[in-house]
C-alpha cells in the first residue's frame, strides 16, 4: 500500500515512502554543506575576535596575551591612575608593593631554605646509614647520568645568580630610584616593615 506524503505546502510528516516524498522542484540538501556553513561562520568570528584582541600588540595562537601586549597594557594602565597621584599617594603605593615584594619573597625563600634542608637532612641520614649509597642505590647505567643533571643543576644556578645580578644592579637601582625619590622611598620602607614582621 503506497502512503499518502504530504506536499510542500502541507503539514510536515516524519516518514514517508511515496512518489510523492521527493518533489522535483525541491533543491537537495546535504549534510557536507551544513558543516562547510558553520566552519566559515567560525572562521569568521574567530577572525573578527582576534583582529580585537591585538589592540595592543600580538597574541600567542591560543588567544592569550603575548608579554609585550601585557607590557603595553600595564604602561597604559600607569599612566592613566598613577602619573596623576600627588607625591604622598605614589609613596603610599611604593610602600604597599614594597611590603607585597618582601613577603613573597620571604615566603618563597623561606620554602626553598626548608626544601633543601630537608633534602640536605634526607640523603645525609640515607648515606651515614648505609642504606643509600652509590652501589645500592645507583645502577649503573644510571650512573651517567647524575653528572649530567649535577651540570644541568650548575649551569641553572650560575644563570640565576647572573639574573639576579643584572636584577640587583646598584647603577641600575640608584638610576630608578633618582627617576621617582617618593616611590623608592615608599618602596624601601614597605619592603623593610616586610622583612621585619
Amino acid at each position: 500500500a503506497d502512503i499518502d506524503c504530504p506536499g510542500p505546502d502541507e503539514a510536515f510528516v516524519t516518514s514517508c515512502s511515496g512518489s510523492e516524498s521527493h518533489h522535483p522542484n525541491e533543491e537537495s540538501f546535504d549534510d557536507s554543506d551544513l558543516v562547510d556553513e558553520v566552519l566559515d561562520d567560525l572562521k569568521k568570528k574567530s577572525g573578527a575576535s582576534a583582529a580585537n584582541n591585538n589592540e595592543f600588540g600580538d597574541s600567542t595562537e591560543d588567544g592569550a596575551p603575548s608579554i609585550q601586549q601585557l607590557k603595553q597594557t600595564t604602561k597604559k594602565l600607569i599612566q592613566r591612575y598613577y602619573d596623576p597621584l600627588p607625591r604622598p599617594g605614589k609613596c603610599a603605593i611604593g610602600t604597599l608593593c614594597g611590603f607585597t615584594a618582601s613577603r613573597l619573597s620571604l615566603g618563597v625563600a623561606n620554602r626553598i631554605f626548608r626544601l633543601a634542608g630537608a633534602t640536605w637532612v634526607l640523603s645525609e641520614m640515607l648515606h651515614t646509614s648505609g642504606f643509600c649509597d652509590d652501589e645500592k642505590c645507583v645502577p649503573e647505567e644510571a650512573r651517567p647520568w647524575i653528572g649530567i643533571l649535577r651540570k644541568a643543576l650548575i649551569k641553572r644556578c650560575v644563570k640565576v645568580r647572573m639574573l639576579a645580578r643584572r636584577i640587583w644592579d646598584q647603577d641600575r637601582i640608584r638610576e630608578i630610584a633618582q627617576k621617582d625619590e617618593m616611590v623608592a622611598g615608599g618602596f624601601a620602607t614597605g619592603a623593610f616593615i616586610g622583612f621585619v614582621i
